[in-house]
């Protein structure tokens, strides 16, 4: 099997890249997906407003944790076959 991953892959799609690596022998080829390896904060937001700027942030709730071994702490799942797109690539829209 051949997983394609760039840097959109994240949320529930970096945790399937991070199962489909732990327990399959498929090849990885793009970029790193942009979700961790190792899980992600997401679900309920809170919302809070800071008073002087009006910036607001959001404050996720709930982590999730993957039951995987990662290749390196606090990144994405990394490829096997880096492809990473040249400046020429991606003005003339060319999808390696």
């Amino acid at each position: 099997m051949f997983v394609l991953t760039d840097g959109y892959t994240f949320s529930t799609a970096a945790d399937a890249a991070a199962l489909i690596r732990q327990i399959t022998t498929a090849i990885f080829i793009g970029e790193e997906t942009g979700g961790g390896a190792e899980g992600n904060t997401s679900g309920i937001f809170l919302q809070a407003k800071l008073p002087n700027s009006g910036l607001k942030v959001n404050i996720p709730c709930l982590c999730y944790w993957n039951a995987v071994t990662v290749r390196k702490k606090n990144r994405g799942v990394l490829p096997d076959h880096p492809l990473i797109d040249s400046v020429t690539d991606i003005l003339e829209s060319n999808d390696r």
